[in-house]
């Protein structure tokens, strides 16, 4: 197991003490994911810290490669040690405290966002510094 150093995200970035029960948030099941990845070779959805996130902003970009992105959701990657447990600022994958607070910023901000015109918060943008690339939140894995 990775040892996660001063330098990395801490728990106190998790974005799971952010409110989930927001009738607003599109829901989303674990089939709806793997139906969707399966699907659409140009697509990619991944789960983190409870949310689902189109990833394909990270797939040219993301410093642990194609590979280590496409593993996100596997049980055993995230901290929880369950698929889609994945996390930035908790477990052997945290990453590094920049990417962990801008992650929680943006969830607070697609939380408190607007509504579409379905009636559910719209998708929001979250850019990583440097060139970590970007996701989109979509909404909540609901387990």
């Amino acid at each position: 197991m990775a040892v996660v150093s001063s330098d990395h995200s801490t728990p106190g970035m998790s974005c799971e003490d952010l409110s989930s029960a927001n009738e607003l948030i599109r829901i989303f099941t674990p089939s709806d994911i793997e139906k969707y990845n399966k699907a659409y070779s140009e697509g990619f959805y991944a789960v983190i810290e409870g949310f689902v996130v189109d990833a394909m902003g990270m797939v040219n970009s993301h410093p642990g490669g194609l590979k280590k992105l496409m593993q996100t959701n596997l049980k055993g990657v995230g901290y929880t040690g369950k698929d889609f447990g994945f996390s930035f600022s908790k477990g052997r994958n945290a990453h590094f405290p920049g990417t962990g607070k801008r992650w929680k910023q943006k969830v607070k901000e697609f939380l408190t966002g607007e509504k579409g015109e379905d009636g559910k918060l719209k998708s929001l943008q979250c850019v990583f510094d440097g060139e970590g690339g970007s996701v989109i939140i979509l909404g909540k894995l609901q387990v």
